[in-house]
């Protein structure tokens, strides 16, 4: 699964949480909400597994919220103008305009592991590769009404979005991808072992995060063709996320941190200040 990701700050530079509220928050993930027509007010938004989130102005001060149900929330993304939410297990979803007043949805009920938003629409999608053995996807232009999507094969996907559509893949080395969520085509060459997808730039990048690994792949054209590359060291790279056209890895359990400036290319090792259970990473 994953769509949204949280820790950055001393790493690279970037205005998002510092190391201290980033050992505070890192149970959930989070992301920030646009007034439209207005300057950008990052709005933090952390969610739990309960009923229990928290909002933050700054990733300093923070507000405790009350989320429509106690669901376990599992992942978060954002549109332009509004949060989403989807829980595994059960026909709970969740919008909210500013991440303190939330409206309940009822997506299908499935074991929802993905969510992601590539600019237009909203995509879930059951687990993650090898996570389950069916597969269903969803879209939504606004969160609240879903679409069923058809997926030729019943396997577990991992999937990402960006500004140039979704890719999809599964740990057997299958790949798809699609330029609107709702028709999706086989590619090859994609290897097997995959588990996490995380995507910016226009790049897409892949990771095998079942056990420890000293490679990633990554795709310059959504999932087409796949070139591996180099990490810094064999780690779990199981958290990731793109900003500030910057990737970001980071190994949960560890202080083992990789950074790429390039779109995948080459990766560069960093030091976390901690080692925690890291779960989630969003840049905002």
């Amino acid at each position: 699964m994953k769509a949204r990701r949280h820790f950055l700050r001393n790493l690279l530079g970037l205005s998002v949480l510092s190391w201290a509220d980033s050992v505070r928050a890192q149970m959930m993930p989070f992301s920030f909400w646009k007034k439209p027509n207005a300057p950008i007010i990052p709005v933090y938004c952390l969610i739990s597994g309960s009923t229990t989130a928290l909002t933050s102005p700054d990733g300093t001060t923070w507000t405790q919220r009350t989320l429509p149900s106690g669901s376990v929330w599992i992942s978060i993304a954002r549109s332009p103008t509004t949060f989403c939410m989807v829980a595994q297990g059960s026909t709970a979803a969740a919008t909210s305009p500013d991440g303190i007043n939330w409206t309940a949805g009822s997506p299908p009920n499935k074991a929802w592991g993905n969510l992601s938003w590539n600019g237009t629409r909203f995509l879930a999608s059951t687990g993650w590769a090898g996570g389950v053995t069916s597969s269903n996807f969803i879209t939504s232009t606004n969160g609240t009404t879903w679409s069923n999507v058809a997926i030729f094969l019943d396997v577990g996907w991992a999937t990402a979005a960006s500004g140039t559509g979704f890719c999809a893949v599964t740990e057997s080395g299958e790949c798809i991808n699609s330029t609107n969520g709702t028709s999706w085509s086989e590619q090859d060459g994609h290897p097997e072992g995959a588990t996490h997808l995380y995507s910016g730039g226009g790049n897409v990048v892949s990771i095998y995060a079942n056990g420890a690994s000293s490679n990633v792949f990554f795709s310059t054209n959504n999932g087409v063709s796949w070139t591996s590359k180099n990490m810094p060291s064999s780690a779990v790279w199981s958290v990731g996320t793109y900003g500030n056209s910057t990737f970001c890895l980071a190994s949960p359990s560890t202080t083992k941190a990789a950074i790429s400036t390039n779109g995948g290319s080459t990766w560069t090792a960093k030091t976390l200040p901690v080692s925690a259970a890291w779960t989630d990473i969003a840049y905002g």
